[in-house]
């Protein structure tokens, strides 16, 4: 696997072990030893799969023995012409190597597709292009939650998120690949969960209460509210998939991050159901309010009462999870 675009991840590991035995200090890491050996089974299961390939091509056809160097465009028997016009639509982005249909799930009439593309250089903005596109082509009642790193990317913070990703890349959800030599990550055995989740709850939880400080106010001045509730949600699914998921999402979109929550417990989907719908219509509109704008705000008088409702369970939700498991003191 490559660390960058001239240097391979196991070699620096052997220059780091040199380095190491020429200044005469031990070197403790299980990750590189572990890397090795993953290394060596994979060449020595390489090798042994193409030579039984070559084996059983001579003697069908001595003559002619043909290679493989083509793959196919879609790697799983889904079935499912959404996923073929999404992978169509994808790899359309240049140095695309591939992406992985992790879950599925279906609300009433919504489908939502839930995928990670390995890519190299893929920016927030042609992502989001790209889940717009999605969206426009595959119709109103699908979603996308378009999640995409670089292969480098991962394999640095898989002592973070190795159980999120340790899930989603296998062959049983790959529906693409630009080759079929793409290395997987060296998975960090033994894996130890590093999670800095204080600072993430308190955050959240502030948040949450400077909103209702706010909304407490009798004089009915309504600015801010807006932006205050959105830097809650925004920070409340945060830490809530990274608690359950084991993942910290950067620059998705306010609909993204809700998606990601459910596929971490469904059961937040009564939520969505609230005051007919409530928080479904208001997701759309936080993306407005994550820049800043110069102008006077008024809101009714029910909204505010809906959003101090949803913000008052959201928080209690996280403090079940964070507190009553013990997650932290």
């Amino acid at each position: 696997m490559k660390q960058n675009g001239k240097e391979y991840y196991l070699i620096s590991l052997f220059d780091r072990a040199r380095k190491s035995a020429r200044e005469d200090e031990l070197m403790y890491d299980n990750e590189f030893f572990e890397a090795i050996g993953n290394a060596q089974e994979s060449l020595f299961s390489i090798i042994e799969v193409r030579l039984d390939q070559l084996k059983k091509q001579i003697k069908e056809s001595p003559s002619d023995i043909a290679i493989p160097c083509e793959i196919p465009d879609v790697l799983s028997n889904h079935n499912d012409k959404i996923i073929d016009k999404a992978v169509k639509t994808i790899i359309k982005l240049e140095k695309t190597e591939e992406i992985y249909l992790f879950h599925k799930t279906i609300y009433g009439n919504n489908t939502i597709y839930y995928l990670l593309i390995i890519a190299q250089n893929l920016s927030n903005e042609k992502l989001r292009e790209k889940q717009y596109s999605l969206k426009n082509k595959a119709g109103k009642q699908y979603d996308f939650v378009l999640i995409s790193h670089d292969r480098n990317w991962i394999q640095q913070n898989l002592f973070k998120y190795q159980n999120f990703f340790a899930t989603i890349i296998q062959g049983k959800n790959r529906i693409y690949t630009s080759s079929p030599y793409h290395p997987e990550p060296h998975w960090e055995f033994p894996h130890h969960l590093n999670q800095d989740l204080e600072c993430y709850y308190k955050s959240a939880k502030g948040n949450g209460l400077q909103f209702l400080n706010m909304i407490a106010n009798e004089n009915e001045n309504h600015q801010g509210i807006p932006y205050i509730f959105a830097l809650f949600f925004l920070s409340f699914c945060r830490t809530y998939i990274f608690v359950k998921l084991c993942y910290m999402p950067n620059y998705l979109s306010f609909q993204s991050l809700w998606h990601l929550c459910l596929y971490g417990n469904p059961d937040l989907i009564r939520y969505q159901h609230l005051y007919d719908g409530f928080l479904q219509k208001l997701i759309p509109t936080l993306e407005y309010h994550k820049i800043l704008r110069h102008k006077f705000t008024r809101i009714d008088k029910e909204v505010i009462d809906q959003m101090k409702v949803l913000a008052e369970k959201l928080m209690n939700e996280l403090d079940e999870l964070v507190i009553e498991e013990g997650l932290i003191d």
